[in-house]
């Protein structure tokens, strides 16, 4: 820049920083925890999550009906955390109810047999796959 001495590659500028916090600069990232939301009551903020979130009581029911599956091992491979193969190659649902998770609806609509079924365990209303 005009007007401004030059320096070697890499040597720091005018302002010197040794790393340590400025004064009255409060916790953040640089100490490891997380930034706080402002305000009376503020919680640490949180990550966003994946794009269906659990509501307080909302729970699922997975039901597999092992003669209609052929054994694609789709569901598995969408939702690793909610379904394994037997050893007669069909799909079984590692919990019968669960939170909601976009892998299980995702499982459910993938499932070239349509053998997984996804309700709300509140209501009975059909989640996946869709009608």
């Amino acid at each position: 820049m005009r007007g401004r001495p030059t320096r070697p590659a890499g040597a720091s500028g005018d302002a010197r920083h040794d790393g340590a916090a400025l004064p009255g600069a409060g916790p953040g990232r640089r100490s490891g925890q997380r930034p706080l939301e402002a305000g009376p009551g503020a919680r640490p903020a949180r990550s966003a999550g994946d794009l269906v979130s659990e509501l307080p009581g909302t729970r699922w029911n997975i039901t597999v009906d092992t003669v209609a599956c052929i054994g694609s091992s789709m569901c598995v491979a969408a939702a690793p955390r909610h379904f394994v193969m037997d050893e007669a190659d069909k799909a079984v649902a590692l919990a019968g109810t669960v939170g909601p998770d976009q892998a299980v609806l995702d499982a459910a609509e993938t499932c070239p047999a349509l053998a997984i079924t996804v309700t709300d365990a509140e209501t009975g209303r059909q989640l996946a796959p869709e009608a």
